[in-house]
């Protein structure tokens, strides 16, 4: 590979300074898939400080390094890095500012900052419209729209999204491409679409039966089917599609993608409404939130906080189950993020009718969560 190609030139030839910055973010892209995200971090910007250009490298490097210093906790100085690029780019509509709306979006979206992300995510749409036509930009574009009209609950707008994003699905990275169609299907399935659903399953299938098919791509396939029979109140069928569902992610999964077999396993212990399985539950959402909370994925964590709360809920312990619930309120109210209520519906009524917080926050639960 890449790596391997120019560790050799280095210990022949020596490598030029651009050279070294490519393979210090190639370096850098190894380790933050494989969840070191702190060393990923340095790596990276020891990347940044090499002739790169301002072209592709550049701009892929400044969208890991925006995705590091925000999972450390460091937004504003991603966000900084952005700007700073920006002016050098100098209002420029390429390749470089495409990857910085992209970069400028994620920084954003983990923090559920929708509005700031909506725009990023708007502009890297008109960078593909205009100046850069590149099919690959557009279905990222459209991908993202989806993240953010998917979790502020305007399912059919986000599902048009998705679709759209499918048109240039063959343009963009694996991992994308499974979760452009896994938002479609969690659409559908708020939507209560139940006739559509088994087309995007199976399209679904067919994508993850590429060669790189593994155990994980199999348990993600019987994740969103399980996810989807939750939705559906098809206890059963979830509880039978669960069973091979790891407890805890897999090193460098949880990230910001929309599905994650670990916490799917989660929602099905908890909707058993056993206490024994409550128990288990809660053991993985602790170990989990580890992660979520040091790394700043509030994207999930919401979710999380929820699952939390309903968990707690079931093993007779209100005043913790209430206190999670006003903590994911007071974040995820200013921010329209109302997916993962609408998700667990009716769990988390007895808690929403108990809170003071149901009254601080009526216009959120009952009109874009349809709760309360």
């Amino acid at each position: 590979d890449l790596v391997q190609q120019l560790e050799m030139i280095q210990s022949t030839q020596g490598l030029t300074d651009s050279q070294i910055g490519e393979l210090d973010y190639s370096r850098a892209v190894l380790l933050y898939w494989s969840g070191d995200i702190a060393a990923a971090c340095a790596m990276f910007e020891r990347a940044d400080k090499a002739q790169l250009g301002l072209g592709t490298i550049k701009g892929q490097l400044q969208i890991y390094l925006a995705l590091c210093r925000t999972m450390q906790g460091e937004r504003d100085l991603a966000l900084q890095g952005i700007a700073a690029l920006k002016s050098l780019d100098a209002g420029k509509r390429g390749a470089l500012a495409s990857r910085l709306a992209g970069a400028e979006f994620y920084a954003q979206y983990i923090g559920i900052a929708t509005a700031a992300a909506s725009k990023a995510a708007a502009r890297l749409a008109m960078i593909s419209s205009t100046d850069f036509d590149s099919e690959h930009v557009r279905a990222w574009a459209n991908y993202m729209q989806g993240l953010v009209l998917l979790n502020t609950g305007r399912f059919n707008k986000a599902a048009s999204k998705f679709d759209l994003a499918m048109e240039g699905i063959g343009q963009v990275e694996y991992q994308a491409r499974i979760d452009i169609l896994v938002g479609k299907i969690l659409c559908l399935a708020h939507l209560r679409e139940w006739d559509k659903l088994e087309a995007e399953f199976l399209r679904l299938e067919s994508l993850a039966l590429a060669p790189q098919m593994d155990e994980a791509r199999a348990q993600l396939l019987a994740s969103v089917r399980a996810r989807s029979a939750l939705l559906h109140a098809d206890v059963e069928t979830a509880i039978e599609l669960a069973q091979e569902l790891p407890e805890l992610p897999a090193v460098g999964t949880l990230m910001f993608w929309l599905e994650e077999p670990a916490i799917t396993r989660i929602r099905v212990d908890l909707a058993r409404g056993e206490r024994a399985f409550a128990s288990m539950a809660l053991k993985a959402i602790s170990a989990i939130r580890v992660g979520t909370v040091a790394q700043h994925l509030l994207c999930q964590d919401i979710d999380l906080m929820l699952l939390e709360a309903v968990a707690r809920e079931q093993l007779a312990e209100p005043a913790k189950a209430q206190a999670l619930i006003e903590e994911a309120l007071a974040l995820a109210a200013p921010a329209s993020w109302c997916r993962p209520f609408q998700e667990l519906g009716d769990a988390l009524n007895p808690l929403l009718q108990r809170s003071a917080a149901n009254v601080e926050y009526r216009d959120f639960l009952s009109v874009q969560c349809g709760l309360g």
